[in-house]
């Protein structure tokens, strides 16, 4: 919880730079302690905001409590997409993931006299990814989890630009636009996409419980790559597939433009209710 705080203040006073290093007042005076990111598909320039559970909105689509108990700190991590890269074009405007904060105090050197400069190191773990850290003479214990902070936090940045679910509903003409296939992470080759389409007067956070579910399960994360499809449920379900089809032809060209990657031909597509018949369409001939 102390460490939690401190990196909440570290954010709001500038202190905090999540790709490198946290600045602390030490005996020695002002120090950087370096940031390690470890087990992470995101690369080390992803890490941008850091985002504490107490600075989030409860999640209407969370239907469990998915916060497991263990050493260090949740967080959610936001990545502003910079659209440098074709994958960009299949991630969020904002993604978000969770990360679990771990800090390993250099006490010798806190407690010198004189002062040193400590080696304090501040390592951010995935926590999907990391069930258990080593952590000096305890030796293994397990990782804080609450793979729930990252999904509240993507929600709460969609509704700020106006309840999706319902406008698709409603305007469905005004939302189109934004009908698209999005990655969770980014894309790692070789892993099978799973595919996830909402129903009628929804969005993908309807699968946030099952999300999280499939992330826990030994093993799936590395076979596995979770994608979702959102679109406007006010246009005819036969409309909504053909943008469907169209945006998953945009996908083996863009990713993986040499036709290297078998996993790419390899989708399970998995629908709720109206998403079930664009799951179906996808699947069947005129």
């Amino acid at each position: 919880a102390h460490l939690g705080d401190c990196l909440r203040a570290a954010q709001r006073f500038g202190r905090l730079d999540a790709r490198a290093s946290l600045l602390v007042n030490a005996p020695g005076g002002p120090t950087n302690v370096p940031v390690r990111h470890l087990g992470f598909v995101w690369r080390a320039e992803d890490f941008g905001r850091v985002v504490h559970p107490r600075d989030v909105p409860p999640n209407p689509s969370a239907h469990a409590d998915h916060d497991l108990p263990g050493l260090g700190a949740a967080l959610a991590v936001e990545r502003a997409n910079p659209k440098r890269e074709p994958q960009d074009e299949f991630l969020p405007r904002v993604a978000v993931f969770n990360a679990t904060a771990v800090l390993r105090p250099d006490l010798d050197a806190w407690l010198a006299v004189p002062p040193r400069p400590p080696a304090d190191v501040l390592e951010l773990y995935d926590p999907a990814r990391t069930r258990e850290v080593a952590f000096g003479t305890l030796g293994a214990l397990p990782l804080r989890s609450d793979l729930g902070v990252a999904n509240a936090r993507a929600r709460e940045i969609q509704e700020a630009r106006g309840p999706y679910a319902l406008a698709g509903f409603a305007m469905p003409g005004r939302m189109i636009a934004q009908s698209d296939i999005r990655m969770l992470e980014p894309y790692q080759p070789g892993k099978t996409p799973l595919l996830l389409i909402h129903g009628l007067l929804d969005d993908p956070f309807l699968f946030n419980d099952m999300i999280i579910g499939l992330q826990r399960s030994p093993g799936f994360l590395d076979r596995h790559q979770i994608w979702v499809f959102r679109y406007p449920t006010g246009i005819t379900f036969i409309r909504s597939a053909a943008i469907l089809r169209a945006q998953i032809e945009k996908i083996a060209p863009a990713l993986d433009p040499d036709s290297a990657d078998p996993a790419l031909s390899d989708w399970t597509v998995l629908g709720y209710s109206m998403g079930g018949l664009l799951a179906r369409l996808q699947v069947s001939s005129s």
